[in-house]
């Protein structure tokens, strides 16, 4: 079967993270060694979770180590509070992002450029499943730190 990545690029194989995400078991488990992929020094550090599966895993991570989370939308709502970042302040905190699957970074990088329009401390990315390895060097060429749970090479 064909698929079509957010990317645009078409893969024989697709990884339907909502599986993890909707099984309360497996997503505890999951998101509990995504927790141990977090570098905790002695300065608080906030979660920052992307629209829609990122801010999933960052709200199952938060609920299992006790540190507070945001959830960074793609666009700011019309309504509301109309802020693309929702939960706690996150100026001069260090922010660790956390995303589902990564595949060339793009939502990742736009997510670091609001936080740190915000303020932020952004250095460390961490993410269930690296679907292409020259994202790590794309991420360590901005600054920032990446460790994926898994890795998976695109087709």
């Amino acid at each position: 079967e064909d698929f079509l990545l957010s990317s645009g690029k078409r893969s024989e194989s697709y990884i339907d993270k909502y599986g993890v995400l909707s099984d309360a078991a497996l997503l505890k488990e999951v998101s509990g060694e995504m927790v141990k992929l977090l570098h905790v020094s002695r300065k608080p550090i906030v979660l920052a979770g992307l629209e829609l599966g990122g801010a999933m895993f960052s709200t199952a991570m938060s609920l299992q180590s006790g540190i507070n989370t945001v959830a960074v939308r793609k666009q700011a709502k019309e309504y509301g509070t109309a802020r693309v970042i929702e939960g706690a302040d996150v100026q001069s905190r260090r922010i660790v992002v956390v995303e589902d699957v990564i595949t060339t970074g793009r939502a990742v990088f736009d997510a670091v450029k609001t936080l740190r329009a915000e303020g932020a401390i952004v250095n460390d990315v961490v993410c269930m499943i690296l679907r292409q390895d020259r994202s790590r060097q794309l991420m360590f060429d901005h600054g920032l730190r990446l460790q994926p749970l898994f890795h998976w090479e695109m087709d």
